[in-house]
């Protein structure tokens, strides 16, 4: 998670393509409760746009959040699981 990103840009993707794109620079593996979200009116189809600058993975997973326009109330949970 604190991995750091030189360079992101991300124009009119999905919210789910936008997930992968920075987990797989990041070398993370990202798990979604989707369902969770579809609950909120957030789908991993919605639209996002952002543009980001020597951040780190968990900068850019929180700037998402925002571009994608939910409730304030959802946010990412970091988790680490053993090896």
């Amino acid at each position: 998670m604190y991995l750091r990103l030189a360079k992101l840009d991300l124009d009119h993707v999905h919210l789910g393509q936008a997930i992968d794109s920075i987990a797989a620079k990041g070398q993370l593996n990202v798990a979604v409760h989707w369902a969770a979200l579809e609950r909120e009116d957030i789908h991993r189809t919605d639209p996002v746009t952002i543009h980001l600058t020597d951040s780190s993975v968990a900068e850019a997973l929180e700037a998402i959040i925002p571009a994608s326009d939910p409730p304030d109330r959802l946010r990412f949970r970091r988790t680490l699981m053993p090896e």
